[in-house]
């Protein structure tokens, strides 16, 4: 995982962050009800359209759950699995994509908010995460370990860094 971060001239890693296991878990159930509700709203459409009887309508439904439940676990894979974070002393760097991992780069600089997150789900999978914004665009860190940690962490070298740009958080 290290190797796909480029580090620039003297910085320095201060703290890698994978995504806890519940937090698999989350994107599943998330995905799962969002797909299942546009697989239903689409199998209604069908039987209001075609006029299908009871039993076909039951085995239409059954099969778009299943399809919804095992492309939920699918998608959800594979973004847990690209889903990393890293604390330097000069940014904030997150690599997240579905198909496709890409690499965000915060300069801790850009960064005016940063907030922990707990939904309903998000504590019952024990997936906390922290949402940062910055002037360029906001973003969740989704499924940190410790999040109050990280965030405290965060604050601090957002304050340092933006401390010696003579800058105000």
């Amino acid at each position: 995982m290290q190797e796909e971060l480029r580090l620039g001239e003297n910085e320095q890693i201060i703290e890698r962050i994978g995504p806890v296991g519940g937090f698999k878990r989350y994107l599943e159930l998330r995905m799962f009800i969002a797909l299942l509700i546009c697989g239903l709203a689409a199998a209604l459409a069908c039987i209001y359209v075609f006029g299908l009887n009871l039993l076909e309508s039951v085995i239409a439904i059954s099969a778009i759950a299943l399809a919804a439940l095992l492309s939920s676990i699918f998608l959800s894979s594979l973004r847990y699995r690209n889903r990393y974070y890293w604390l330097t002393d000069r940014r904030l760097v997150m690599r997240c994509g579905l198909l496709r991992s890409r690499m965000v780069y915060v300069p801790y600089e850009t960064i005016t908010d940063v907030t922990l997150t707990h939904s309903l789900l998000e504590r019952h999978f024990l997936s906390l995460g922290l949402r940062i914004a910055s002037t360029r665009r906001n973003f969740t860190m989704g499924g940190v370990p410790a999040p109050e940690g990280i965030h405290m962490e965060l604050t601090r070298l957002v304050k340092d860094m933006r401390r010696e740009h003579g800058l105000v958080f």
